[in-house]
């Protein structure tokens, strides 16, 4: 999360007095330390973030899967940038997991006042399960969608406007509160 997208939500609520709801396609932390050199990124802005929708994220790191099998890409390749074990989706070594990913599994709670996720068990990039745990869920969310059929960039398309966010995780017959 930079500090120029920060400083846009706190223009905007200010201005419009009103929260702010985000789509964010990969989990970022809004607030705290920064996890690479423990830089302050700020005080806490979820106050300001009204409804928080992950759709597709890394949220507990990433298990790829290749033909129909998930594997542990962070464990098999280590050098690969996404794996970096700070900063990164680290995953490979159940339960050792990246900085990054202990940091944004920490507190609960922290994205916005109403948090809603969207994966698929057929996401090939993210993966479904990681270490035992679904990877797109956050901690102490309202609500998920969870699609049966849909692959990674499906998902983020058909789910890049507002209302189909809302018809995914509110409106639809098949939501299910966690």
């Amino acid at each position: 999360m930079t500090a120029n997208f920060i400083l846009r939500v706190i223009i905007v609520t200010n201005w419009e007095a009103s929260d702010c709801n985000v789509k964010e396609r990969s989990h970022n932390s809004f607030t705290g330390h920064c996890v690479e050199n423990n830089h302050y990124i700020g005080a806490p802005i979820t106050d300001k973030m009204g409804t928080y929708v992950g759709v597709a994220g890394p949220n507990k790191g990433v298990a790829p899967v290749l033909m129909g099998i998930p594997y542990a890409l962070c464990a098999i390749s280590p050098l690969i940038p996404v794996c970096n074990p700070v900063d990164g989706l680290f995953s490979g070594f159940c339960p050792f997991k990246s900085r990054f990913i202990d940091d944004i599994n920490r507190s609960s709670r922290y994205e916005g006042q109403r948090i809603y996720t969207i994966g698929s068990t057929m996401d090939e990039v993210v993966g479904h399960y990681v270490c035992t745990e679904v990877t797109t869920r956050i901690k102490g969310q309202n609500g998920e969608r969870i699609f049966k059929d849909k692959k990674h960039d499906p998902i983020i398309l058909r789910h890049a406007t507002r209302y189909a966010q809302w018809m995914a995780v509110l409106m639809d017959r098949k939501y299910m509160p966690t």
